[in-house]
């Protein structure tokens, strides 16, 4: 054999590139089965649809000291899976691929998928105990209004979807509705007490722009309307008061 030429194990890798189109780790493979046959002069039509989830397979496996880099990650199926690290055993010898093939082949999909998911959840468990000790991710109140906002928050608000979903519940459960306000309202009050904002604020801006917006501004006996104000003045009104009171 030519030595420039490829493996077996670089072959399959070759092709394996070639199906990697809309794969990854979340999404799934879907097969359609159809059979048909006859019985007694009665004809039968069956069909039934295999889903299959995708593993990431490295390249340069782990225990040749690869990480997972996109430029070194394959998306495979079950069987895929398994049998690449067979060829990389015939083509390299390397026992690291010998172990990971029988242990693959003494598995089920639906066993490997399983365990997967157990794994994942005592992995979500620990790690969502180290973010707490140490305040990080979703147990921090800075990384919750930015990502909270950014992905579906923001989503619910520009789909409008929050807006039908406030319109269905007054419309359907009116009482639920007016209790959420009161208990939204007294949530706010509360915190502007402790923060000294908003109505307990001592400079009283929120009154200030209150009555601006309301009544105006008398200026060398002239009442202008709040529209008609430049927004420098409005906000030097709300933070120092009115400059033309004596």
């Amino acid at each position: 054999m030519n030595q420039s030429e490829p493996n077996i194990y670089e072959q399959y890798i070759a092709y394996l590139k070639t199906t990697q189109t809309n794969r990854s780790s979340r999404s799934v493979k879907s097969e359609a089965f159809s059979s048909e046959y006859n019985l007694n002069g009665i004809h039968f039509e069956q069909s039934s649809k295999q889903t299959e989830k995708f593993e990431k397979h490295r390249i340069l496996p782990e225990h040749a000291g690869e990480m997972y880099v996109s430029s070194n990650i394959l998306y495979l199926t079950f069987q895929e899976h398994k049998l690449a690290h067979f060829y990389r055993y015939l083509s390299f010898q390397d026992k690291g691929d010998l172990i990971a093939y029988k242990l693959m082949s003494g598995q089920t999909e639906e066993g490997r998928q399983l365990m997967s998911s157990y794994a994942g959840k005592i992995g979500g468990v620990i790690s969502g105990k180290k973010n707490k000790a140490q305040n990080k991710l979703f147990f921090n109140k800075l990384w919750q209004k930015e990502f909270g906002y950014k992905d579906a928050g923001k989503r619910n608000v520009s789909t409008g979807f929050l807006a039908s979903l406030n319109d269905k519940i007054s419309k359907e459960n009116p009482s639920l509705r007016k209790r959420a306000v009161k208990l939204g309202a007294k949530a706010r009050i509360e915190k502007q007490k402790k923060s000294l904002s908003g109505l307990f604020d001592s400079k009283k801006r929120v009154q200030r722009k209150g009555n601006l917006v309301r009544w105006g501004i008398v200026i060398n006996g002239v009442c202008l309307p709040f529209k008609k104000l430049s927004s420098d003045f409005i906000d030097y009104y709300i933070e120092y008061g009115n400059p033309f009171k004596k």
